[in-house]
């Protein structure tokens, strides 16, 4: 979806994954309610909790047909036949891109997530539990759920649109914000009122719901760091890893943080907050030094810049080539290997003669010296 949605509209398109994705949590709790609705809290215990496993199996399976049979973009394709990514310029030998040389995107990656994967983990289900324990009925918990799924269904698409006119970053920052602003004062409120279904509805159904939404801008934000070559990978190392950290293993950190403080699980959701903030400050900094943040989209990313004539201005993400050098003299010989960022920063004189190799001059960016 990232590679061939239109810039215009690249968030919102990317958001559609998505939205099947609250539709699945959407339908796996009416699943649950039809199966406790039959069965007796015995019978779900003993046997009834492996069904929801058994049913799931026939729309796995035919998601993954439907994916085999999903074309690839064609610049996918292009750098699969060898031909992106292996011209001869008369200076050097193109090479693929190495994902090392891309560890601050994989580092944004990891945190990144850091608000999103805590609003839907810990918020949206986490919570759920939290308010039970408080004395709340399993049918008030799970209609508290399904109204976190339906508010966060409903809300991808909006803030997906907004991330289009604003930029993803912007929207990422707010993810941050909302949650820094909501997560820890939810925590003590519900605290305040325990038990309270009113109170419960609100913090988790409506705001944590609401977090949800804001949380699709991570996928695209994320996606964004790695060119097409390493880009499942890049998401693998950092997207993957991040979601494990702050979402995965969210419910246990909010359990182990109640040993701590009554409001460990708001002050767990104030420093995910912070974290998916800093991780927008760093790229927008990393954007200033001249590292690529993006790889499809340059414009919008943390506000919109309009056009004269009133509309958004968007400008795609300009493609950057991995040359290895063959002159003489232009080897890096010895230890001391600079930074990624002296490197990016320091080939910027050369754009326009790469520019010139590739016979692109409208498109060319700065060679990444760190594979010269």
């Amino acid at each position: 979806l990232l590679e061939e949605a239109p810039l215009e509209s690249l968030a919102l398109i990317t958001s559609l994954a998505v939205i099947g994705g609250n539709i699945s949590f959407l339908l796996a709790n009416v699943v649950v309610e039809v199966l406790q609705s039959i069965f007796t809290e015995q019978m779900m215990v003993q046997f009834g909790w492996r069904l929801p496993f058994v049913i799931s199996l026939a729309p796995g399976l035919l998601a993954a047909w439907g994916r085999s049979r999903f074309p690839e973009s064609e610049l996918f394709l292009e750098i699969a036949r060898g031909t992106q990514e292996t011209q001869t310029p008369k200076d050097g030998k193109a090479v693929p891109p190495k994902l090392t040389a891309y560890w601050p995107s994989t580092l944004l990656g990891i945190a990144a997530p850091a608000a999103g994967a805590t609003s839907l983990y810990v918020g949206s289900m986490w919570c759920l539990t939290y308010v039970r324990s408080m004395g709340l009925s399993s049918g008030d918990a799970l209609l508290i759920g399904i109204t976190s799924n339906l508010v966060g269904l409903f809300t991808t698409p909006v803030f997906a649109y907004f991330a289009d006119l604003q930029g993803v970053a912007y929207m990422l920052m707010m993810c941050g914000v909302v949650m820094m602003m909501a997560g820890l004062p939810g925590i003590a409120l519900m605290l305040a009122f325990p038990g309270n279904f009113p109170i419960a509805m609100f913090v988790i159904g409506i705001c944590y719901g609401s977090l949800r939404g804001l949380y699709t801008n991570t996928f695209v934000f994320c996606a964004e760091l790695f060119p097409t070559s390493i880009r499942s990978r890049g998401l693998g190392y950092g997207l993957n890893i991040g979601v494990t950290l702050f979402g995965g293993f969210g419910g246990l950190l909010a359990q182990a943080s109640l040993h701590i403080s009554p409001l460990g699980p708001g002050y767990l959701m104030l420093i995910a907050g912070a974290t998916t903030v800093l991780a927008v400050l760093w790229s927008i900094r990393l954007l200033r030094l001249g590292y690529p943040v993006t790889h499809r989209r340059a414009e919008p990313y943390f506000g919109a810049i309009c056009e004269p004539d009133g509309n958004v201005k968007v400008k795609a993400a300009l493609i950057f080539v991995h040359v290895a050098a063959t002159k003489p003299g232009t080897e890096h010989i010895g230890p001391q290997r600079p930074s990624l960022m002296s490197s990016w920063m320091g080939v910027n004189s050369r754009v326009q003669e790469t520019a010139a190799v590739l016979g692109k001059p409208d498109n060319a960016e700065p060679v990444n010296p760190i594979v010269v």
